[in-house]
């Protein structure tokens, strides 16, 4: 039979009884901001502990491109979603043209001004999709066939400015996510319970300033803390951080190995010394990931990420 002008019409049904185990959504508390194009394969979502293994790589990924960033502590949600779209017809039918899509603002408080900054990155992203997280653990997902699974694709989402105390009630924070196809949710959604705690398994990665604090002829003392709230990683992290290999110097792109690099308790800072040093050399410490298997950091504790400085011997 030709196929030359046959609509191949079709009845759409779908079976009616009723599960045995319901699944019902609970409130959304977190978020996995995902690279667009990351699938999860059948052996990452085989089992709880594979899907939370891969999610764990992928917020260490040296290329933040390729990186996975989960988002937690929602404490509200405003569902500022849109209703039915429909048309009334000339004749008074009424069609539907399309479901509303979805549109969600979530409160957060614990982080407050510098967590918002943070997430004020990612604001208007349309290269990223997103996982949703809910109360009891279970992940949501899209399903992407053949027993894989992608996240929901986003127009955007974008961190509101601040509302600031105004004596009756806290500073206000919030994201917005805006779905792009509602389809997804509710005719294509999958899902996976972890079985364990959601957020003390992707502690997400905390950024981490270096002070040059003196420097001579071939040494240089470095000081190591969170950006936010100043934590000096040294006294914790002596040991680890006094390693060669937990610093990544360069000079003109070329690796530079160090002599030593050793932790000075008295002005709680990291002393590197080089040979004979000439010319601009640039300090960081080593990606996540590598500094995650020198044992600074890592979950269940966040995963560190430094800024750079350069410094000319």
């Amino acid at each position: 039979m030709t196929v030359l002008s046959n609509p191949i019409c079709t009845d759409r049904y779908g079976n009616t009884g009723i599960p045995t185990c319901t699944i019902d959504p609970k409130e959304i508390v977190g978020a996995f901001v995902l690279p667009e194009g990351k699938v999860f394969t059948t052996a990452h979502v085989l089992t709880a502990a594979a899907f939370i293994a891969e999610l764990q790589v992928l917020m260490t990924k040296e290329a933040s491109s390729e990186r996975g960033f989960p988002i937690f502590l929602f404490e509200g949600l405003t569902d500022n979603s849109e209703d039915l779209v429909k048309a009334t017809l000339g004749y008074g039918n009424t069609e539907v043209v399309r479901d509303g899509k979805y549109n969600w603002t979530f409160q957060f408080v614990k982080g407050g001004m510098m967590y918002s900054k943070s997430l004020r990155k990612f604001n208007y992203a349309k290269n990223r999709r997103v996982l949703f997280i809910d109360k009891e653990n279970v992940v949501y997902g899209v399903d992407a066939g053949s027993g894989t699974m992608r996240g929901f694709t986003v127009d955007y989402i974008h961190t509101k400015p601040l509302k600031l105390n105004d004596g009756s009630a806290q500073a206000q924070y919030m994201i917005e996510f805006a779905l792009t196809d509602a389809a997804e949710l509710n005719d294509e959604v999958v899902f996976i319970d972890l079985q364990t705690d959601a957020q003390a398994s992707f502690p997400g990665i905390l950024d981490v300033e270096l002070l040059n604090i003196a420097d001579a002829a071939a040494t240089i003392d470095i000081k190591v803390q969170t950006l936010y709230g100043k934590v000096n990683l040294g006294d914790e992290y002596s040991t680890e951080i006094a390693a060669a290999g937990a610093w990544l110097i360069t000079k003109a792109s070329v690796p530079v190995v160090p002599v030593s690099v050793a932790w000075q308790a008295a002005t709680e800072d990291f002393r590197i010394t080089l040979t004979t040093p000439t010319g601009a050399h640039v300090f960081s410490l080593e990606d996540p990931a590598a500094l995650d298997a020198l044992s600074i950091g890592g979950t269940p504790d966040a995963s560190f990420e430094s800024d750079t400085i350069t410094h000319t011997f």
